[in-house]
């Protein structure tokens, strides 16, 4: 989604879709349209920005017989929209580290953040590395700055807190633990935790549910299974959707040994809120948003650690409030909670006088 127009306490009939309700309330705010182009529309927002606002501006008059109060932007591309519309408050809502998108445009997509950043009365970040880097960068902007993670799926997070098992690692347990992982390899997998775990806990085994086509693209490119000489790790291909749910709730470890780049210390990874759902032990590598779930969220800072943890979990268990604590956790970051926290940072905004940022 690249752009959004809200409008406060709207009561129109015609809308299409209606915002977070609290304590039987009414909405307290209301989407009234969401716009979603590629990447060259972005691009070309000289030529094609006026075209879009014309358009924005038209349902803004079908909707709210007028200018959106609220202008929810995701790229800094969409700037010249965001000066043709002109809302009364301008949200800058970053997801990812817009500079990997079009690496030769780097340079102007950070001239256009900066200009974004002048402009903003409340700029949101779903990472909280994000936050942190954007305060630094932007000390002027530092209290409009807030984060708002990605929210865990309410269908997912299992009715009650799901019990631990203890192993004893040498053979004689009844079943064998299972470490698992969710989402892409490239660019996402640290490759030697992996072979770490399969060296250190051959008694273990490591399950890795794909994205679909990964491995067969990666078949095409050359590149293999990076760890077909292991037993106990498997590559498990196109797995429907619909078996997810079931599949992380089998795990006695959910993995999320990220690599290291500024592209993924910023995301608020959707396997995160998802692993969370399920209250099972979760490892991270080095992730800042896995820093924010300490202790619940054990957050290893090397590749050693990172099997230690979970060696320790296998064989020793974690505190008795922990499974609990995750479940707590899961609930309070639904989309409904996130939302409303949302609507409370707009409404201090609409609160504060004279908004539209520096200008």
């Amino acid at each position: 989604m690249a752009a959004a127009w809200l409008t406060w306490q709207s009561t129109r009939e015609n809308e299409v879709f209606t915002g977070p309700a609290k304590n039987g309330e009414a909405p307290r705010y209301r989407l009234v349209r969401r716009i979603l182009f590629p990447g060259w529309f972005c691009s070309l927002g000289w030529l094609t920005m006026p075209v879009l606002a014309r358009g924005a501006m038209r349902h803004c008059r079908e909707f709210l017989d007028g200018k959106p109060e609220i202008g929810v932007f995701h790229s800094p591309w969409y700037l010249p929209m965001l000066k043709a519309i002109k809302p009364k408050v301008t949200v800058y809502h970053a997801i990812d580290d817009y500079t990997v998108y079009w690496p030769k445009r780097a340079k102007k997509t950070l001239r256009l953040q900066d200009e974004m950043f002048r402009r903003a009365d409340l700029i949101v970040c779903t990472g909280k590395f994000m936050v942190d880097e954007f305060r630094q960068k932007y000390p002027h902007a530092a209290d409009r700055i807030h984060h708002i993670p990605n929210p865990v799926p309410a269908k997912l997070i299992v009715p009650s807190p799901l019990p631990l098992r203890l192993f004893r690692g040498d053979g004689t347990d009844t079943r064998r633990p299972v470490l698992g992982y969710v989402g892409r390899i490239a660019d996402r997998v640290h490759e030697p935790v992996i072979h770490a775990l399969a060296n250190a806990l051959p008694w273990a085994d490591i399950k890795l549910a794909t994205v679909p086509g990964e491995m067969q693209q990666r078949a095409k490119d050359g590149l293999g299974n990076p760890f077909a000489a292991y037993p106990n790790v498997q590559i498990l291909e196109d797995m429907p959707k619909s078996e997810l749910p079931g599949f992380v709730r089998s795990f006695d470890v959910c993995l999320l040994p990220q690599i290291e780049s500024h592209f993924n210390n910023c995301v608020s990874p959707r396997k995160l809120w998802e692993y969370l759902a399920s209250s099972r032990p979760i490892v991270t590598l080095n992730l800042p948003e896995g820093s924010t779930l300490e202790p619940y969220v054990h957050n290893a800072i090397s590749v050693e650690n990172f099997v230690a943890q979970v060696k320790s979990i296998l064989l020793s268990g974690e505190p008795d409030d922990y499974p609990k604590r995750r479940h707590s956790l899961a609930w309070e970051r639904t989309g409904s909670e996130l939302a409303n926290r949302y609507a409370e940072l707009l409404e201090k905004v609409r609160r504060r006088p004279n908004t539209q940022g520096d200008v």
